[in-house]
């Protein structure tokens, strides 16, 4: 898999103190998630398309996904805040957000 953050997911993964079994519940509601908002995005370019352009943009909401993920933020930090691989991929996370968020 060439994922920038992959090297990361495996340090953390093979922590002791992962519970592999809770993170992939924790994924798979945030995959459904991300699913449902890609649905409704199709939908939407459906119904453009059908009904001519008049967007209503409540699908591009990343609320529900965001969310999810600041739910469980706190407590990556406090398991796993302290080592190399959080700090490494926090890092990583800090420099895309910037380049995303940077408008020229």
């Amino acid at each position: 898999i060439r994922d920038r953050y992959m090297g990361d997911i495996i340090k953390i993964v093979n922590l002791p103190s992962f519970n592999k079994n809770e993170a992939l519940i924790n994924h798979k509601k945030l995959l459904k998630a991300k699913k449902r908002r890609i649905n409704n995005l199709l939908k939407l370019v459906d119904e453009t398309l059908e009904r001519g352009f008049n967007m209503k943009f409540k699908e591009f909401n990343m609320e529900e996904i965001e969310n999810m993920k600041n739910e469980y933020k706190d407590e990556v930090v406090k398991r796993w805040g302290d080592t190399n691989a959080y700090k490494e991929s926090k890092k990583r996370e800090d420099k895309y957000t910037c380049l995303l968020y940077t408008s020229d």
